[in-house]
């Protein structure tokens, strides 16, 4: 997939580089970067994904999608700026996984307390329908034998892609 085809959609997208920058992949941790990925530069609250910009492309990053501009990157790597790089990383996601989302229900849950059982509940509800249910949840990810635990309590939208 060509970069311009990964920005479609994406609110503000601004592209330095060339826009058919052939793009293998998308991470937000540069230690998952392989040759022609895109590496997303998410801010958190510990850390600053530009922090590993050097590291990122080190590895193979043939574009950075980040709320910051180019400076010395400019040259080095196709760069695109975005005002919210966590919403420009899910658009992203969303194209270059085909837009999977069109064919695929999603039930959310949200609250204090009782989300994993709740879970866990309309997981086996599902099944029982006939569905084929995948859970992502604070404690793992599931989808028929197919086990994971989950890394993080909140996944970051190419997690669920």
């Amino acid at each position: 997939m060509q970069i311009w085809q990964l920005l479609e959609g994406i609110p503000g997208a601004d592209l330095s580089g060339s826009p058919a920058t052939p793009i293998r992949g998308l991470a937000y941790d540069s230690r998952s970067i392989e040759p022609g990925y895109l590496f997303a530069a998410l801010r958190g609250q510990k850390s600053d994904g530009n922090e590993f910009l050097d590291q990122a492309i080190d590895k193979g990053a043939v574009a950075v999608l980040s709320h910051r501009d180019a400076g010395r990157f400019a040259r080095k790597v196709a760069w695109v700026r975005v005002d919210n790089e966590r919403r420009g990383l899910a658009l992203a996601a969303r194209n270059y996984y085909g837009r999977p989302d069109g064919r695929l229900a999603m039930i959310g849950v949200t609250g204090t307390n009782g989300k994993t059982t709740v879970c866990f509940l309309l997981e086996s509800i599902l099944k029982e329908a006939g569905l084929k249910p995948c859970l992502l949840g604070t404690v793992l990810y599931r989808y028929n034998r197919d086990e994971t635990r989950a890394g993080r309590t909140t996944p970051e939208s190419l997690d669920l892609y």
